[in-house]
C-alpha cells in the first residue's frame, strides 16, 4: 500500500507544480517550493532510499536461499555395476555432506567390503565386515596426470529419467577411448574429490579427472574401448535416489578391531 501511495505521489508532482505555477504568485510560488514542499520531497527521497535498501536486501537473502537450494549437494544413495568380460560387479555409494560410504556387493547382494572415505580428512578406512575388522586405507600416491585428447561430443541420451552429455576421451599410447555419459541435473561435487582421494589405477577413474565438464557433474555410465572401439570395461549407474542417511553408516561399527598385519 506504501509502495503504491508513493508512487501517486510522484505521477502527480508534475501536475501539483503546474498548477502551483499557473494560480500562485511567484514570490509564493518560491516560497512553497522551498520550504515546506522541500521538507516533504526530502522526507520522500530518504523513504525512498529506505526502501530500496529494504528490497535490495530482500533479493539479495531470496537469492542466496535459492541457490542454495539449487545447488545444495547430494544426499542420498546411488548404485552402480562394474562390467569387465563376464564378470559383474555391484557397488553402491552412499553421500552425506562430505561423508562417503562405497559398499561392494557380489552377485548375490551379500557386501563384501565397505570403504569410509572423508572428503574433508582425505581419509580412507576399509571396513571388513565378515571378520569385524577395519584397517587405514587411505592412498597417498600421487595423483597421475594422463596424456589424453578430449572431446565434447553433440550426442544425447536419457540414462534411468536423466538427461546425460557424451564426453570422449582418448590416450593414444594406452591404445584407449573412453566415452563418459554425464550429467549436472543435481550437484555432485563430491564425485570429482572422491576420485582423487581413491587415486584408483583403473582408466575409467584416470581418464575422468581430465574432463573439463566434471566440476559438479557424475558420470551415469562409462564405456572403456580399445581404438576399434571393442569394448573393455563399463560403469553404469542402476539407480540414483535422494534422501536423507543416518550418520551412523559413515562411522566404524561398534565393536569392531583394528587390523593388524
Amino acid at each position: 500500500k506504501q509502495h503504491i501511495l508513493f508512487l501517486l505521489d510522484v505521477l502527480s508532482l508534475p501536475a501539483l507544480l503546474a498548477d502551483l505555477l499557473y494560480y500562485v504568485p511567484p514570490f509564493y510560488f518560491w516560497f512553497l517550493l522551498c520550504f515546506p514542499f522541500k521538507s516533504t520531497y526530502i522526507s520522500t527521497i530518504k523513504r525512498t532510499q529506505i526502501q530500496k535498501m529494504k528490497l535490495n536486501f530482500f533479493l539479495s537473502t531470496l537469492f542466496a536461499f535459492l541457490t542454495t537450494v539449487a545447488f545444495a549437494q547430494f544426499e542420498g544413495i546411488i548404485k552402480f555395476e562394474k562390467k569387465s568380460g563376464e564378470r559383474v560387479n555391484s557397488y553402491q555409494y552412499f553421500v552425506q555432506d562430505n561423508l562417503v560410504r562405497i559398499e561392494e556387493a557380489d552377485i548375490d547382494g551379500k557386501v563384501k567390503g565397505v570403504m569410509l572415505i572423508d572428503l574433508s580428512s582425505k581419509t580412507i578406512t576399509a571396513i571388513f565386515p565378515e571378520r569385524e575388522l577395519y584397517m587405514d586405507a587411505t592412498n597417498s600416491n600421487p595423483i597421475p596426470t594422463p596424456d589424453v585428447k578430449l572431446k565434447k561430443t553433440s550426442n544425447k541420451k536419457t540414462i534411468n529419467g536423466i538427461d546425460c552429455f557424451e564426453w570422449l576421451v582418448t590416450s593414444e599410447s594406452d591404445k584407449t577411448t573412453i566415452s563418459y555419459w554425464i550429467t549436472k541435473d543435481k550437484n555432485y561435487d563430491f564425485f570429482v574429490d572422491l576420485l582423487m582421494i581413491l587415486n584408483r589405477k583403473e582408466k575409467t577413474s584416470k581418464y575422468y579427472l581430465a574432463v573439463d565438464y566434471i566440476k559438479g557433474a557424475f558420470t551415469m555410465e562409462g564405456i572403456e574401448m580399445n581404438l576399434e572401439g571393442k569394448e573393455i570395461t563399463s560403469i553404469k549407474v542402476t539407480s540414483i535416489e535422494e534422501k536423507k542417511l543416518e550418520s551412523s553408516i559413515f562411522e566404524i561399527p561398534e565393536g569392531y578391531q583394528v587390523f593388524e598385519n
